[in-house]
């Protein structure tokens, strides 16, 4: 059972060397029932200090917004460092959050989803 516990942290190790955002979202991913109650988002993204959450839950979004220094404090504690400077939660059916994903395939298709939703959203605007 040691060397199991040892491979685990040598992979740890290596993924915040390779890649500290990815790391970053896994230790968060791994974590947040410390940081904010049961694993209730979609999605989960770290680029550039700014953590991306997507989440069909509005109590969740609510806590976030309303107690955004908390949770960006609690979630570098836990890292170790100061990485997240920043957090923007999305409702699950927004596809700007899209524009965040890897699966995106090109930046044409992000900026087409782009797009179409402040189409929509000046259409609900209007009513």
């Amino acid at each position: 059972m040691r060397k199991f516990s040892d491979l685990s942290s040598a992979l740890s190790d290596f993924l915040k060397e390779y890649d500290k955002d990815l790391w970053s979202e896994f230790v968060i991913s791994s974590n947040w029932s410390k940081i904010g109650g049961r694993r209730k988002f979609s999605s989960l993204k770290l680029r550039g200090g700014v953590l991306k959450i997507s989440t069909p839950d509005a109590t969740l979004r609510n806590f976030i917004i309303n107690q955004k220094s908390y949770v960006i404090d609690r979630i570098n504690e836990i890292l170790g460092e100061k990485i997240v400077n920043e957090i923007d939660v999305f409702g699950v059916d927004y596809p700007v959050f899209k524009m965040f994903s890897r699966k995106m395939k090109s930046k044409e298709q992000g900026e087409k989803w782009q797009k179409k939703w402040k189409e929509e959203s000046g259409n609900s605007s209007k009513k």
